[in-house]
């Protein structure tokens, strides 16, 4: 495996020199670099479901991932469109980009979309009244459900197994899973976490682990507890706290990345479509391969809400 200290041909920023070097250590997927003058991309080994956008169907297969390797929206590689797309095509075997952006030159679906809340609110009451009744009746009946739990940051070093068996709870419920983090993760790799407790009791029903950049917040990952979901609008209360959170710092936008894309975009999200890719170094099997690809495709949502006011 070639380190992170070793990429030296492209242009690399030092911000995710230090996100992988993080990642070798704490998610090891047999990461592999490749890199020239112009392009840049990370590649690791994983087991995916194939048919995972086909309900009834399942078929598991350990497979080489282009992108970072720990479930998150963003790409895993830099460069040019061209650049990227020759040198993934000098790679031996079958190589799937997930979460690519548009433009790649080859074969592609659409992959579960990424959530962007852009913001343009002073504060968390203007975004309030900036959404439409139907919308802001549904947020504040969550935050009224909620008003029992409290959000506390915490230490990192004091996550625990009752936190990183929420985030297994929502792990193994998921539909879409790829890699599935240790404990190890949450207490090292550079980020905020927050847990939620019951006023009364000071139970743990959940938690979440943000990273925050200079204009954007990036929410990773969190648990609930999915029996109290209901009772308290967890899930939901969780997403409008994270809202609060960057409307609070100023940032450009929130990251909300690609799962219960409903609900995100019912509190303002916007979906940003992503790609899956496939490149076969066998032209034949490429060619089967790009045949039948579009079997395998995500259907996007379809629907879109209009949650905010013409006039903002």
């Amino acid at each position: 495996m070639i380190k992170t200290t070793e990429i030296s041909v492209c242009t690399i920023p030092e911000s995710l020199k230090t996100e992988l070097a993080c990642l070798e250590k704490l998610n090891p997927c047999h990461q592999v670099y490749y890199t020239d003058q112009s392009a840049f991309f990370i590649r690791y080994k994983q087991t995916v479901d194939i048919f995972n956008f086909m309900p009834k169907l399942a078929f598991r297969l350990p497979l080489k991932i282009i992108g970072k390797p720990y479930s998150v929206s963003d790409k895993g590689y830099i460069g040019d469109n061209a650049s990227v797309s020759e040198l993934i095509k000098t790679t031996q075997g079958l190589s799937i980009v997930l979460n690519g952006d548009s433009g790649l030159e080859l074969p592609c679906v659409y992959t579960l979309s990424s959530h962007e809340f852009y913001n343009r609110f002073t504060s968390f009451e203007h975004y309030l009244k900036s959404l439409r009744s139907h919308y802001r009746y549904r947020v504040k009946k969550a935050l009224r459900r909620s008003s029992e739990i409290a959000m506390i940051r915490m230490d990192q070093t004091c996550f625990n197994e009752e936190h990183h068996k929420l985030y297994l709870e929502v792990y193994k419920n998921s539909k879409d899973k790829l890699e599935c983090l240790s404990l190890e993760f949450f207490r090292e790799f550079p980020s905020e976490l927050y847990e939620f407790r019951l006023g009364e009791t000071g139970e743990l029903v959940g938690f979440i682990q943000l990273v925050h950049t200079s204009n954007k917040l990036i929410f990773l990952f969190g648990g609930f507890k999915q029996a109290l979901n209901r009772t308290y609008d967890l899930y939901m209360s969780i997403l409008i706290e994270i809202i609060r959170i960057g409307i609070d710092r100023g940032v450009e936008h929130i990251e909300f990345g690609q799962t219960a894309e409903e609900t995100k975009q019912k509190l303002g999200c916007v979906p940003v479509k992503k790609y899956l890719y496939v490149h076969h170094s066998n032209k034949v099997l490429h060619y089967l391969i790009s045949r039948i690809l579009p079997l395998l495709s995500y259907k996007p949502h379809g629907i879109t809400y209009h949650v905010f006011k013409d006039k903002l």
